[in-house]
């Protein structure tokens, strides 16, 4: 008994899903034959007919099968195929170049530290040479105020009396 269910599928005639697939692709509705055009392409060549392709096909005697048969065997499939072998190369390459770069960033990153290291110690060099320049500069100062080596070695004038004087002059 039917309870005229929307699941109910048992009165539905059966249509088999293939069966378009097999028919001439201009025996089926516009819609349809799009559809399946763009199927076919997508399958085969991973993109979209063109307008002219689109044409070309929708009112073709060719069933959705011989069009597949068609895209395959067509030079774009072959060259597409070809590409594709050059893939796993290219993947390869291209793993050896990621790496490379990384290995390049990380010596820019050690030649950016060796950088600051080195500006650092420059930095440290002419503090301690402008430390020297003062010191010398204090002891040249300091040398100055002094008294000479000259100076230091000689006996200080003896201070005379009014008596010695004349006796020194007295005696000569």
């Amino acid at each position: 008994m039917n309870t005229g269910s929307l699941h109910d599928d048992r009165n539905k005639p059966t249509q088999n899903a293939s069966q378009p697939k097999t028919k001439p692709l201009y025996s089926l509705p516009v819609q349809e034959r799009t559809q399946l055009i763009q199927q076919a392409y997508k399958q085969t060549l991973g993109r979209e007919p063109t307008n002219v392709e689109l044409s070309r096909y929708k009112f073709s005697s060719l069933t959705y099968y011989q069009l597949l048969e068609t895209l395959i065997t067509s030079q774009e499939h072959t060259k597409a195929l070809a590409q594709g072998k050059h893939t796993d190369a290219l993947n390869l390459k291209n793993e050896h170049l990621l790496q490379e770069i990384e290995m390049l960033r990380n010596e820019l990153d050690a030649k950016r530290n060796e950088l600051k290291s080195l500006e650092s110690l420059l930095q440290l060099k002419n503090q301690t040479i402008s430390d020297l320049r003062r010191l010398i500069k204090q002891q040249q100062n300091l040398s100055d105020t002094l008294p000479s080596q000259q100076n230091i070695n000689q006996k200080p004038p003896q201070k005379y009396s009014f008596d010695s004087v004349l006796k020194k002059f007295v005696k000569e």
